[in-house]
């Protein structure tokens, strides 16, 4: 049966397999043609949700010429190393630097101040997107509306789209704008314009900007506004002149104000979006000039799975200038682009049109449309299948018989070309063409997006799940009927058998009888004379005993009659009783088999999360009885070896006394005191005699103390314990049986240890305890200082740690070698082994703890060299030249080999941390009781969690206003 199944599955896996192949190549029927009457909001605006949600009919497939062709076929679009964006906002950040005032001023203006917001909220630029999509474009014959397609669904990028991701004034209100005509003042830009004179962004970037300053205040926010048009929204190589006709529109602001930006800036992408078709196919690189960063937000706004790979949006509903309302720096390959693709599901979320009141709600509005557009039927198939709600998951797209992509583009880069570009007039005013500049060198990330990668590891897996939901419910649908069609052939072939063999018995039953006409039946019984009965005309029987002659029955010309026993009727009516009563219970036995089957599968459904957390309670509890039995184990084994059995009555006190004086009279002893003698055995358990133990700091906790732990295990209850939480989990990892303890469980005991010194709780207090992430970042750093000793600076969050504002959590601002003289730091050696260490600040050494004896120079090598650079880097100006950066000294605290078990160093580095900086004996600490000081571990953080003082503590910690610029990469 189980075979069969398995064969029925994966057959069943190979069709739809199959399945989703020939689909993929068919093509679909498409509804016929109708058109709806779209009832308009306002003037020249149309919305789609007036259209009738009756049930659409079918359209008709169309033909290929009817829709536009692809600039690739899916799946061989190219993949270029380099694409050179004109339109960076690190000119901003040189201009907020130099001249910050008139920076602040023109960000205030409302004509770019949500341009500048890209700047200010770090979104960053993805060259891969872009790419991507330009291959993805619709050839359409359209001037002023570019179609691209994801997921086989089209999507337009039009001034509708531009004008609700940028907001820039499209509108012509004052058509006599005469820009030519402008009014010197002598400043800078004045004299610029009267000599003819070129600039260019690379200019201002490299010298006015420091020089800037013996201008006038008019003149500088002048050229801010230059950087901002000429360096985003009309982007062109720094290196290309600025046309005069900005500048003469920057010498009056209030013309500045009324020009059409938005218009220009969009036709001026739209043109370098559409020259950029055929360098796709034959180049490795090329440029992309304009406001490209609208077109990257659009699609981050278009396709929500894009922008979640890209960034994060600020704030949920905002539909107009939405360029200002995103933030991140995520890396994005083309692998992941195309696993969002290829795993996106048929309820995948895409907004083909959208615009400044939502997404989706209206196609075409009348205020966007231009007079010079050109016709194409082929995007209005589009437009009216997208009203018809046309299913686009399985749609083919045609595409374009391309030449064959670049091979090597170290032969012919167009580098001869973009040369020329860069020594191109620069008097040439609005309709200066200029050939693209070579692609610059690969820039590193300057902001880092944190939580991108995790946020795209999500996104990639929720999608890869929505690709394979409608072939799992198929599946599951056609299991469910393979089992119900199973059970009722089984019953069918049952019943069939069943009703065979009654029918063969009984045709063995009826063939086993006499039939009527048989010569007379006859009886003998010993030797018994002749006895006739006569009655009347009755048939006459004789019945023979012994050797009396035949019986026979004579009546008339009747045949003779024979008379049979009447219990095979009675056996045949029971066995066709018994029959079907058996036939009964076969569909009562079906049923309830359907019923069982059921059942199971809902209990299974229902008590699968109580079973996991029930399993995990029991491991628990097994835990814990375990230890119990250990410990009582051991006490019975310390009672036992304590007697002798084999020594009397007096030996015994012989040996246990004998050592007491026997004078009577001792000097100075009272006779009035009470007598009190140590007994001879200790109790283990006695709090009294456990105080006593030189252990007792690091391993003993109290009966009564340790019953609410346990009260708490059986109904566990999530508590925060600085940067962790304090959950069955945690407590079940430390104080499980060879269980390996992990970052999160250090760091909330190295909180622990914070909180105590800050409270003073513990003596010690010029100490400072690090966490995890902490010595990652040390051995991150010490990778980049070994490639570069020379030029090798600290990093900022490495400073943040040396000036006591890290951790955040129990964070006490003391700065090293200032307020703080020793550091106590947990390492993870090649993720598989716990060490600590102690850095004296003052004797300038670090005293290493490790369990296992060994010696680990390549990772202890990192915190003695960085340290001390780190050290003198927090001093102030006038004591840093008191410090040096000479490694410090390395020591390894002596200790023979412990951890027996493997994976009971993280609690041999916590309590080596805790016996230095108490002053106890590391020998302390042993594998006789280590499972204890894992106890005592437990207890500790679910003490610290339960304790009001770090409860308020707690409570009040308000996350940092800003986190460090960079973060590092955990082994």
């Amino acid at each position: 049966m189980v075979f069969f199944f398995l064969i029925a599955v994966s057959e069943t896996t190979s069709h739809f397999a199959s399945r989703s192949q020939v689909t993929r190549r068919t093509p679909l029927k498409l509804e016929p043609h109708r058109y709806p009457k779209l009832v308009p909001l306002r003037s020249g605006i149309y919305s789609l949700s007036s259209i009738s949600s009756k049930p659409i009919e079918a359209l008709q497939t169309p033909r290929p010429f009817q829709l536009p062709k692809t600039l690739f076929k899916e799946g061989t679009e190219t993949q270029v190393e380099k694409v050179n964006n004109t339109c960076r906002t690190s000119i901003l950040k040189k201009v907020e630097k130099y001249v910050e005032a008139e920076y602040k001023e023109v960000l205030g203006d409302p004509l770019f101040s949500q341009v500048m917001d890209i700047y200010v909220h770090k979104l960053q630029y993805s060259g891969r997107v872009i790419h991507n999509f330009v291959c993805k474009q619709l050839l359409t014959v359209k001037r002023h509306d570019l179609w691209f397609h994801f997921a086989r669904r089209a999507l337009r990028f039009s001034m509708q789209e531009f004008h609700a991701i940028t907001g820039l004034k499209y509108k012509d209100d004052e058509p006599d704008l005469d820009i030519d005509n402008w009014r010197g003042d002598k400043g800078f830009w004045s004299k610029l314009l009267r000599r003819k004179g070129k600039i260019s962004l690379q200019q201002i970037r490299k010298v006015h900007l420091k020089s800037c300053n013996t201008w006038s205040h008019v003149d500088r926010l002048r050229m801010v506004y230059l950087c901002v048009i000429a360096g985003l929204v009309m982007a062109k190589d720094e290196k290309v002149c600025i046309p005069h006709k900005y500048i003469k529109l920057v010498m009056d602001f209030n013309k500045m104000r009324k020009y059409l930006w938005g218009f220009h800036c969009f036709d001026a992408l739209v043109t370098s979006i559409t020259e950029a078709r055929d360098k796709v196919k034959t180049k490795n690189s090329y440029v992309i000039d304009g406001f490209s960063y609208a077109l990257q937000i659009w699609l981050m706004e278009a396709i929500p799975d894009i922008g979640s790979l890209l960034g994060k949006k600020l704030k949920e509903g905002v539909t107009s200038m939405r360029c200002r309302n995103w933030k991140g720096s995520a890396k994005v390959s083309y692998e992941d682009i195309i696993s969002i693709e290829s795993d996106f599901a048929s309820t995948g979320v895409v907004f083909p049109y959208i615009s400044s009141t939502g997404n989706g709600n209206i196609i075409v509005d009348a205020g966007f449309e231009r007079d010079d557009e050109m016709n194409d039927e082929r995007v209005d198939l589009i437009i009216d299948m997208y009203r018809k709600k046309y299913d686009w998951s399985k749609h083919v797209w045609g595409y374009q018989e391309t030449e064959q992509p670049y091979a090597d583009s170290s032969e012919d880069d167009g580098s001869k070309e973009e040369e020329a570009g860069e020594r191109s007039d620069c008097g040439m005013e609005e309709e200066i063409k200029t050939a693209h500049v070579s692609p610059t060198k690969k820039r590193k990330n300057q902001y880092q997006d944190i939580g991108a990668e995790s946020r795209k590891k999500r996104l990639l897996c929720q999608r890869s799940t929505d690709k394979y939901r409608d072939l799992e419910e198929g599946m599951k649908s056609y299991i469910q009927g393979m089992f119900k069609s199973s059970f009722t052939a089984l019953g069918l072939e049952v019943r069939d058998l069943i009703e065979d063999r009654f029918t063969k018995l009984e045709q063995t039953i009826l063939s086993s009888q006499t039939p009527v006409g048989v010569p007379a039946y006859t009886q003998t019984h010993g030797a018994a004379p002749a006895n006739t009965q006569t009655h009347g005309a009755a048939p006459a029987y004789t019945q023979t005993h012994g050797a009396a002659p035949a019986n026979t029955q004579t009546h008339g010309a009747a045949p003779a009659y024979t008379q049979t026993h009447g219990a095979a009727p009675v056996i045949l009516i029971l066995l066709m009783l018994l029959r079907n009563l058996l036939k009964l219970l076969d569909w009562i036995l079906l049923l309830l088999l359907l019923l069982l089957r059921r059942l199971l599968t809902l209990m299974l459904l229902l008590l699968l999360p109580a079973v996991e957390l029930l399993a995990t309670k029991l491991r628990f509890l097994l835990t814990l009885v375990v230890l119990q039995l250990l410990l009582r184990q051991g006490l019975r084994q310390s009672l036992f070896d304590t007697l002798d059995f084999n020594l009397g009555t007096q030996e015994h006190l012989q040996k246990t006394m004998g050592n007491l004086i026997q004078e009577s009279h001792v000097k100075g002893f009272d006779p009035s005191q009470e007598i009190f003698n140590r007994p001879f055995l200790n109790d283990i358990d006695d709090p009294e005699v456990c105080c006593k133990d030189s252990d007792y700091e690091l391993v003993f906790v109290p009966e009564d103390k340790f019953s609410k732990l346990t009260e708490w295990i059986l109904k566990p209850k999530v508590l925060q314990i600085g940067p962790s939480k304090f959950d069955a989990e945690l407590a079940s990892r430390i104080m499980g049986l060879n269980e390996w303890l992990k970052n999160n469980d250090m760091d909330a005991m190295m909180y622990l240890f914070r909180e105590k010194t800050s409270l003073r709780r513990w003596k010690p207090n010029r100490v400072a305890f690090m966490n995890c992430m902490f010595s990652n970042q040390i051995i991150t750093a010490y990778g980049k200082f070994d490639g570069n000793r020379r030029g090798y600076k600290v990093d900022n969050n490495l400073l943040e740690y040396g000036r006591g504002e890290l951790p955040y959590h129990g964070s006490t601002g003391s700065v090293w070698s200032v307020d703080v003289d020793r550091l106590y730091i947990p390492i993870c050696v090649n993720q598989i082994h716990w060490i600590s260490m102690c850095v004296n600040l003052v004797n300038r050494t670090v005293e290493v703890f490790d369990c296992g004896g060994k010696k680990n120079n390549k990772a202890v090598e990192a915190f003695a060299v960085l340290i001390p650079r780190i050290v003198k880097a927090v001093q102030s100006s006038d004591k840093k030249k008191d410090f040096n950066v000479k490694q410090y000294v390395v020591s390894y605290v002596p200790m023979r080999a412990l951890n027996t078990s493997g994976n009971d160093c993280g609690a041999y580095s916590l309590k080596f941390i805790e016996c230095h900086l108490l002053g106890l004996d590391f020998s302390l600490v042993n594998d006789e009781n280590i499972q204890e000081a894992r106890q005592k571990i437990a207890f500790d953080l679910w003490e610290a969690a339960n304790d009001e003082a770090l409860q308020y503590r707690m409570s009040t910690f308000k996350p940092p206003k800003r986190a460090p610029e960079k973060t590092v990469e955990l082994f």
